[in-house]
């Protein structure tokens, strides 16, 4: 005859840590600053000319258009939470959609990054940075202040690319996650990109040879959202555009 475990034995084994959140932004209340939870969550970056920031029917919109090197971005402040060197994170854009009008595919740039300052990630000194752009996405960081250049990009001792992928249709989405416990002194990282072509979703991982003493604050982070119309000619009527249906910070 079998027999039969209590229930209060068996219950411990059916709870799951639910993760910890740290952002959950909807844009669902027509201000891009912040949400309900948070309002001033978010900090609006440097905006010129016909670029624009503002949400509209549950999305975030961020619109770089006509000027030469323009952008439109927000920031979070430095925030000890999204200190990825201490605890795992795990990042999470939905519902995303890029489009971009009169420019080259390599030029019309969506970038989500972990900052050591508030800057943008180009002129930020520490920064680690997923960069879109028309059937690619890159993965980098860079432990230097290396003005003006993207952690993505391959080349120098001071910054490195660590993950790239190419796909057909479009990117609708990605979670990129950071652990520093898997392999100490390090940043293991699981990058799942969604598309709407066949591929459907594509996964990179790896380690990231970075610690807190590469980051000039230690480990707290600025989350820095950023589109870019990456060309060097003012040209009307020619533009990038990022929305985004929700976005999720979370740690286990």
């Amino acid at each position: 005859m079998k027999t039969l475990l209590p229930l209060a034995l068996l219950a411990p084994l059916l709870v799951v840590a639910a993760p910890r959140t740290i952002i959950d932004d909807t844009f669902d209340d027509g201000n891009p600053s912040g949400h309900a939870a948070a309002p001033g969550l978010w900090k609006l970056q440097a905006i010129t000319g016909d670029n624009g920031v503002f949400e509209n029917n549950g999305s975030l919109t961020l619109f770089a258009t006509n000027a030469s090197y323009t952008f439109a971005g927000l920031n979070t402040a430095l925030d000890e939470r999204l200190n990825f060197f201490v605890r795992p994170i795990t990042i999470t854009v939905e519902d995303m959609v890029l489009d971009s009008k009169g420019i080259p595919d390599n030029e019309a740039v969506f970038r989500v990054s972990l900052n050591s300052s508030e800057l943008r990630q180009n002129m930020a000194a520490q920064s680690l940075s997923i960069r879109f752009v028309p059937g690619a996405a890159m993965l980098g960081f860079k432990t230097g202040p290396v003005d003006k250049l993207a952690a993505e990009d391959v080349s120098g001792s001071q910054r490195g690319a660590t993950a790239f992928a190419r796909f057909d249709g479009r990117a609708t989405g990605f979670r990129l996650s950071l652990d520093p416990h898997a392999k100490p002194g390090s940043i293991t990282y699981t990058l799942t990109i969604r598309t709407s072509g066949a591929q459907g979703e594509i996964t990179r991982s790896g380690v990231m040879d970075l610690r807190a003493g590469d980051w000039a604050t230690g480990g707290p982070s600025a989350l820095v959202l950023e589109a870019r119309r990456n060309h060097a000619a003012a040209i009307p009527d020619t533009y990038m555009s990022a929305s985004l249906g929700r976005l999720t910070v979370t740690t286990p």
